[in-house]
């Protein structure tokens, strides 16, 4: 029949049986021919045509009516996608990238809680000021845990801003259950202050009710021996003592703490040495612990103490003499540590090799040194970072041009940037420094600053040494990244306000916030100076001298003495000034600013003889 004519001459085999309805209405809204369309009805096409035209409708009317509901939920979904993603990156150590897709979640979606708490973790981690920012924002829409809360506490304390932490915590531990990351979060917040107090009287109830929980004793103890109080102290000592016969971890660590205090009396030092050296979990380091508790108690037989250490551990594994050779090194007994190791020793063990390069650096013997760094042995156990400050070493003690030691300093100095060694920048940085390759110290300081491990020390040397050279813009930035890291940390805020006055720089804002950080410190000399050159700048010199009333120049730098200098002399005191400039070496290093006024000063003020 007609109906059974395979219209599709393309079509070689009829679809599947329980394919055909489906195909069928399909062909009915679609028709794939001229053929199919000829087929259809008035009735049909009319039908057709009104569910195409319902279907478009309806898909508008979503559209406007849950178009946003849907797209919210999309973007929910996106950012919890890469909220896993962030965490699986961190899992595996790309902490980077890891940031960077919790940084994307939140931008996709702002209101999603666990993009926010993610950001919180991630930027406490960083010791970044914005994880606060997050920790807020879980704050206002009520959903912040007491893990977040802790995230949160640990993130103020990052920016010292050590009262609003010290109110957080007291609020969550008086409101959540106790846990052992709130006791670790509270001896890092409290121990040792007044404010204990809060945190010995909640674990005291702990322990009452948990008198088997050695973790929560061990805590409380820790607070009672950091509490003014002579009982506390009593109680926590009685309690250490307790733990310490502990034959497990619970027991090592209560002896560490004991180690780690001062004043114990000569019974309490026998006993703890004893402790050190026979309890089942001591490892060398608490044999050195012991060692070092032994000379301080009987300081006349130090040489008979260490040669027997040394006649004991000539006989142990090599790493079980890496924390005594250590500690050798520590008090610069490097003829015992060439004593106790050799080349043979040193070759197998990086530890080991590292200390005895130091002590062959020191003992002056260069020639083996230069042999052991080329050694392939060396090569293969020692990272490159030290290989290369060795030969830097060695080209500056035989006497090699600067620029080839410069050079080497510098090779160094990159291989610590991609080997992550901040130590080793520090290192770096400081041996340039001494011997005036300043660029390569500069750099190597800079550098050190973007290690989160020693970012402190690195910002330290760094504006030292630009102060010490005279570079203030360098100085200023430093200064102005170190202050919105510690934004708590006066000293910092100090130079670097004073770097602003010097420099004329947002004067009144900065002098504005010397007088209230001068508020706090009356007598520290540096920010009465940093007053007076604020005060310069608007011409009120009855205020310069006022500020410069019983400033110790010993605690000022040679340029402060310089603007001190041109003060007096501004203010009519020509014997003082003439007194200060002759202390101030005629090659002394300061900011530009600084040798403007000691040029005005000896231009204006001849020195008497």
């Amino acid at each position: 029949m007609l109906t059974d004519q395979v219209i599709d001459p393309n079509q070689q085999k009829k679809p599947h049986v329980l394919v055909r309805p489906f195909l069928a209405i399909w062909h009915w809204m679609v028709p794939p021919s001229q053929a199919h369309m000829d087929r259809q009805s008035r009735t049909a096409v009319a039908v057709r045509s009104a569910v195409v035209i319902g279907a478009a409708l309806a898909i508008v009317g979503t559209g406007l009516f849950w178009g946003r509901d849907l797209r919210d939920y999309y973007k929910t979904w996106r950012s919890n996608s890469l909220v896993k993603q962030a965490r699986e990156l961190a899992d595996s150590g790309n902490f980077l990238n890891a940031v960077l897709k919790a940084q994307e979640a939140y931008s996709i979606a702002p209101e999603n809680t666990e993009a926010i708490r993610q950001n919180a973790e991630f930027l406490t981690k960083m010791r970044r000021q914005e994880a606060v920012y997050f920790s807020d924002l879980l704050d206002k829409q009520g959903k912040a845990t007491a893990q977040d809360v802790q995230t949160k506490v640990r993130a103020l304390m990052n920016l010292n801003r050590t009262k609003e932490a010290s109110d957080t915590l007291n609020k969550l531990m008086r409101n959540s259950p106790p846990t052992d990351s709130i006791f670790k979060l509270a001896e890092d917040v409290w121990g040792g202050t007044k404010q204990s107090e809060v945190v010995l009287t909640v674990l005291k109830e702990y322990c009452a009710k948990h008198p088997t929980d050695n973790e929560s004793l061990l805590r409380l103890a820790k607070f009672q021996v950091a509490a003014p109080s002579s009982k506390e102290f009593a109680s926590g000592m009685e309690s250490l003592w307790k733990l310490a016969d502990n034959p497990g971890d619970m027991g090592i660590r209560a002896i560490e703490v004991l180690d780690a205090m001062k004043g114990l009396s000569p019974e309490e030092s026998k006993r703890l040495v004893g402790l050190l050296t026979s309890h089942p979990r001591a490892t060398p380091w608490h044999e050195v612990a012991a060692l070092k508790r032994r000379i301080a108690m009987s300081p006349t037989r130090r040489a008979q103490i260490v040669q027997e250490a040394v006649l004991k551990y000539q006989q142990a594994r090599r790493e079980d003499r890496v924390p005594f050779v250590r500690w050798l090194v520590l008090e610069r007994e490097f003829l015992q540590v060439v004593a106790l190791v050799d080349e043979i020793d040193a070759k197998q063990n990086r530890d080991l090799l590292e200390n005895y390069l130091t002590a062959l650096t020191m003992l002056g013997r260069f020639d083996d040194l230069a042999k052991l760094v080329e050694d392939i042995k060396v090569v293969e156990i020692l990272n490159k970072t030290v290989r290369a400050f060795y030969r830097a070493h060695l080209a500056f003690v035989t006497g090699k041009p600067k620029d080839e030691v410069r050079e080497k300093l510098l090779t160094a100095k990159l291989s610590a940037q991609d080997e992550g060694r901040g130590d080793m920048l520090l290192t770096i940085a400081t041996y340039a420094e001494k011997r005036g390759i300043m660029d390569v110290a500069e750099d190597s300081f800079r550098a050190a600053s973007l290690s989160r491990r020693v970012e402190r020390e690195g910002f330290d040397g760094l504006m030292r040494l630009c102060q010490f050279s005279g570079k203030l813009s360098d100085f200023l930035e430093a200064s102005r990244e170190a202050v919105r890291r510690w934004p708590d940390d006066e000293n910092l805020l100090e130079r670097h306000l004073y770097g602003n006055l010097i420099a004329g720089n947002d004067v009144e804002l900065s002098l504005e916030r010397t007088l209230a950080l001068l508020a706090k410190r009356p007598d520290d000399s540096s920010v009465k100076l940093a007053a007076a050159v604020g005060y310069y700048w608007f011409g009120d010199i009855d205020m310069v001298t006022n500020h410069m009333q019983h400033v110790d120049l010993n605690k000022c730098t040679v340029g402060q003495q310089a603007v001190f200098a041109w003060f007096a002399h501004a203010g009519g005191f020509n014997d003082e000034a003439n007194t200060v400039l002759k202390s101030i070496p005629p090659s002394a290093k300061m900011f530009p600013q600084e040798a403007m006024f000691l040029t005005r000063v000896k231009q204006a003020v001849t020195p008497r003889s």
